[in-house]
């Protein structure tokens, strides 16, 4: 069974370091763990509780987790934004028939 465990690290500002020493076992432990190694239900919900999130995550691709998803759609939304706003700010160059750079 595949493990979300790096993604979930990065997201949490945590270590595989962090989260062996918390649980006293061997870094290697936990970097199996987060390969794909067997491991109890009590194993995942006790990393899970480390990092922050429910257990649930551990196991939830990122295309599936509605939380990424709408943080996604939230970043999107706000780029697009962004870049309205930018458009609508910046100066544009409008034709006034300016005679004063006409060349003899």
């Amino acid at each position: 069974m595949k493990i979300y465990l790096y993604r979930l690290i990065d997201e949490q500002g945590t270590s595989i370091s962090a989260i062996a020493r918390e649980m006293g076992v061997s870094i290697q432990y936990i970097s199996n763990v987060a390969r794909g190694q067997r491991v109890s239900i009590k194993i995942l919900e006790r990393i899970a509780d480390i990092i922050g999130v429910p257990a649930w995550r551990l196991l939830c691709p990122p295309e599936d987790d509605s939380i990424t998803k709408a943080r996604q759609h939230q970043t999107r939304m706000l780029q697009e934004q962004e870049r309205k706003r930018t458009a609508t700010d910046a100066p544009t160059a409008s034709p006034t028939g300016d005679e004063s750079t006409k060349e003899e």
